[in-house]
């Protein structure tokens, strides 16, 4: 059984009310993809995944900064919003796999 942390609730403008000079670009799901096989390429995860139906994929496979190794591999995966319930179904991973929610730590000038 896959591990997943539940999607944060959002609020989508429906564009009333949008300035002309400003231009809004595509939302990507963003998540951290982690307790896969070691071996497991960026490239064999992407087709997984497009194999099932989520549209956009991109998969980067994660490396640790300090050289330590694991015995698993680890991703950052994102795709396209519309693929949302296909994206956070749990049948949709491998099992066994964890899923969470990447988070971008933002500052502020």
């Amino acid at each position: 059984m896959a591990h997943f942390s539940p999607p944060s609730p959002t609020k989508v403008n429906d564009g009333a009310g949008d300035q002309p000079a400003v231009v809004t670009v595509q939302r990507h799901l963003m998540a951290f993809v982690g307790r896969l096989q070691k071996d497991t390429t960026e490239e064999q995860l992407c087709l997984w995944l497009v194999a099932v139906g989520v549209q956009g994929v991109k998969c980067k496979k994660l490396v640790s900064k300090d050289g330590k190794q694991f015995n698993t591999a680890a991703f950052f995966v994102s795709c396209v919003a519309v693929s949302k319930d296909l994206f956070y179904n749990e049948q949709t991973w491998p099992a066994g796999c964890e899923l969470r929610d990447w988070y971008i730590k933002a500052t502020v000038p």
